[in-house]
């Protein structure tokens, strides 16, 4: 059993190490023809690719590359340590099932509409500067 978890420790190293990797060698502009670019490129792209369509990058950063390199994260403190417990999980899925069925925006009261403690309906006054 040890030798299985450090080998599923070792390769999530692994490869969030690349994709830390890959969004440094963005940041910095390094050269894309080089050898060990095209490689870096290549190990990380089948997982990046689709992601990039659905998540634009923060100006230099490649934001699709750091959420995976958080989630193999997550998921090796899960997995390996075993940090996260029964009542953890009911927390998640709350949370996962309130923004489900509510949009953030509609959580925080977007727009200057929310509502008062009784449940009515309340409109904040808006500055309307011209």
């Amino acid at each position: 059993m040890n030798t299985l978890t450090f080998l599923l420790s070792t390769v999530i190293e692994l490869y969030t190490m690349v994709l830390l990797l890959r969004v440094w060698m963005q940041w910095a502009r390094c050269d894309f023809y080089n050898p060990f670019s095209q490689f870096v490129v290549k190990i990380t792209q089948p997982i990046i690719g689709p992601l990039r369509r659905i998540i634009p990058p923060m100006g230099p950063i490649d934001s699709a590359s750091l959420l995976v390199a958080f989630i193999l994260s997550v998921i090796k403190a899960i997995v390996l340590f075993k940090v996260i417990t029964f009542q953890a999980i009911i927390w998640i899925a709350a949370v996962l099932i309130l923004l489900k069925n509510n949009r953030p925006a509609d959580l925080l009261g977007a727009a200057g509409h929310g509502y008062h403690e009784l449940g009515e309906p309340r409109v904040v006054a808006q500055l309307n500067m011209y």
